[in-house]
């Protein structure tokens, strides 16, 4: 699959790849450390008030990224395999 290309997931939802000019492991870290994935996470002006992230396969997420307005909005998901397959699956309250 090319970069940026998109297509439907076997459960019915959607796959995102994106190819990243970077070490793995560094990639790994900005997506599996809460720290580092709040500094970066979300459009311009939205902030991450929570971030719970277990990297461990199978591992619970727990994220809250909050609009410019107030709003917030929470995912929910499982980590998948490391650095090589940074697989996640999301569920979003809005």
């Amino acid at each position: 699959m090319a970069q940026g290309d998109s297509a439907p997931a076997e459960t019915g939802g959607l796959v995102i790849e994106r190819i990243f000019e970077a070490p793995r492991e560094a990639v790994w870290r900005a997506w599996t450390e809460a720290e580092r994935f709040a500094r970066w996470y979300g459009p311009q002006g939205f902030t991450v008030p929570v971030c719970q992230i277990d990297p461990r396969v199978g591992g619970r997420l727990l994220i809250c990224m909050r609009s410019p307005d107030g709003k917030d909005f929470w995912y929910t998901g499982l980590q998948g395999d490391r650095p090589a397959g940074a697989i996640r699956s999301h569920g979003i309250t809005c």
